[in-house]
């Protein structure tokens, strides 16, 4: 407990550290004294729903990053905004600084809507450490989430599951105050471009037992596995990037898009290749089923998934002597 609240007055002084003990970063002790000093327990012990006595659900510890029931503040990305706006206290140093910026956590929301820690994304360690403070304390006090769920494959039934989002808070200033951000309206270009690009998706599913017993004993070349959901929208910008991502090695493997959705088509696959985010895309190079995996896409990943897969479809072709 000393050494958090002599990191937290570091903190608060503008001192900077290289390294700290037990091979803590700087950015981690923070998050570690911003949260202690708030009350927030950072143990990552997994709540039990109060409503639920299943045992497979209180030792479920793995953390999910999507799903069709994601965790959610309550009442929406609208009433989180509006919390957001209404408890932000803009720092004074930054507003006589005229200092903006956004900050993005990377949150934890446990089974019982507690988020048990949160981790300032890399994009914004550069901010000005103030900000950093406020968005790290509307965290803090922000009341229980809507656990996300996940449907038990063989029971069928839904069970509350840790899960992994993000939060951005928008510092931003006019005439010296602080300017709310607001929700693009639901009929944004954005949205529509989004809808009017079609997913690249085939026309029938692969079931897990064609796959075992017909696409890998029989492939020539690399196969792609693409593992999306249609409301997800990292997939989407995947898609309708596909064809300038990886259009120079057309004919160099086959794709099959896999709906996690679709239980009949993603639940053996899914499984076997250990998919817990969206998008995942598994290469698989060999008849034995050797394989790489690349997880999640965002603008500026552009040139690192280009190079993953070149390498993929290098090994492919190195393994049937093309």
């Amino acid at each position: 407990m000393k050494s958090t609240i002599i990191t937290l007055i570091m903190l608060m002084g503008g001192f900077t550290v290289v390294r700290a003990q037990e091979d803590k970063t700087v950015d981690e002790m923070i998050n570690d004294a911003i949260f202690e000093f708030y009350g927030i327990d950072l143990s990552g012990k997994a709540y039990s729903n109060s409503n639920s006595n299943s045992k497979e659900e209180d030792t479920d510890n793995q953390i999910y990053a999507a799903l069709p029931m994601m965790a959610e503040f309550p009442g929406g990305m609208n009433a989180q905004v509006d919390f957001i706006n209404k408890n932000l206290v803009y720092p004074k140093e930054c507003i006589s600084n005229n200092i903006e910026g956004k900050i993005i956590l990377k949150i934890i929301v446990e089974k019982d809507g507690r988020i048990s820690s949160a981790e300032v994304m890399k994009s914004s360690k550069d901010k000005h450490p103030a900000l950093i403070r406020e968005a790290l304390r509307l965290v803090s006090i922000m009341p229980r989430w809507t656990p996300a769920q996940y449907r038990d494959n063989d029971s069928g039934r839904l069970r509350n599951v840790r899960f992994q989002t993000y939060v951005s808070v928008f510092f931003r200033l006019r005439d010296g105050k602080y300017l709310p951000f607001v929700m693009p309206p639901e009929n944004s270009t954005s949205k529509k471009t989004t809808q009017n690009n079609p997913l690249y998706k085939p026309a029938s599913f692969i079931s897990t037992k064609t796959f075992e017993e017909q696409i890998l004993p029989n492939m020539n070349k690399a196969i792609i596995l693409s593992f999306y959901a249609a409301w997800a929208k990292p997939c989407n910008e995947l898609n309708r990037d596909w064809d300038t991502l990886f259009g120079t090695f057309n004919g160099k493997y086959r794709l099959c898009h896999i709906d996690v959705d679709n239980h009949e088509e993603s639940d053996g696959l899914a499984d076997r290749y250990e998919v817990s985010a969206i998008p995942t895309l598994i290469l698989i190079y060999n008849r034995n089923g050797d394989f790489v995996n690349w997880r999640g896409y965002g603008k500026g990943s552009e040139s690192a998934i280009k190079s993953w897969f070149e390498d993929g479809i290098r090994k492919a072709e190195s393994y049937f002597g093309r």
